[in-house]
């Protein structure tokens, strides 16, 4: 358990977007007011009962769900992400391996850049996974407004407003992946890291 460390990429990363998609599974079996201010108040309440154990049991759920849904927050924004801002990442795509050898170089010789890559990587991460906790929100909101046959303006506003936000933050995951990529090879060609034998040892 020493050496147990909870991060950024841990909070940002998977607790947060874990907890929109955590909001959404609860919405699942809760029951629809025929306006959202009725339906805010109603959970309102439910939240207000909650008590430190609940709120500790919901963050550690919160936390595994998004480290569930991690990969196909990842898997998504490599299909959709990519290429709706292909032209932005153009030039910008390596595969894996790439990006593990520079950030081991990085390791050893810029530890500071590496930081500023590994922060860039857990905001794209929480990025991507809160688009798609947020596209989840959005489709079982309208399944649920259908059912009931509820199809007043503040609520296609708020299935509006939750698209817009799925839409902006999976454009954010597009930027942080390209300030990551950049940033470390960046790095390898100012410090010129390429030119290392890896077979030989370095100082910092």
């Amino acid at each position: 358990m020493d050496s147990f460390k909870f991060g950024l990429f841990d909070v940002f990363g998977y607790a947060l977007p874990g907890f929109v998609t955590f909001l959404s599974i609860i919405l699942m079996f809760q029951d629809l007011s025929p306006t959202v201010e009725a339906s805010a108040i109603h959970f309102s309440s439910i939240a207000k009962d909650a008590d430190i154990n609940t709120i500790f049991l919901g963050f550690v759920l919160s936390y595994v769900i998004g480290f569930v849904q991690s990969p196909f927050g990842f898997t998504y924004f490599n299909w959709i992400g990519k290429r709706l801002w292909k032209k932005m990442l153009k030039g910008y795509e390596e595969p894996l391996s790439s990006l593990v050898h520079q950030g081991i170089l990085i390791r050893h010789f810029s530890k500071g850049n590496l930081n500023f890559a590994d922060i860039c990587s857990a905001l794209r991460a929480m990025s991507f996974n809160l688009s798609l906790g947020f596209l989840w929100i959005t489709f079982i909101t309208v399944i649920k407004l259908i059912r009931n046959e509820l199809f007043g303006w503040d609520w296609f506003f708020l299935v509006v407003v939750c698209i817009c936000i799925s839409a902006v933050t999976l454009n954010r995951a597009a930027s942080f992946h390209l300030w990551t990529v950049r940033t470390l090879r960046e790095t390898i060609t100012v410090l010129k890291l390429d030119r290392i034998d890896p077979t030989k040892g370095g100082d910092a």
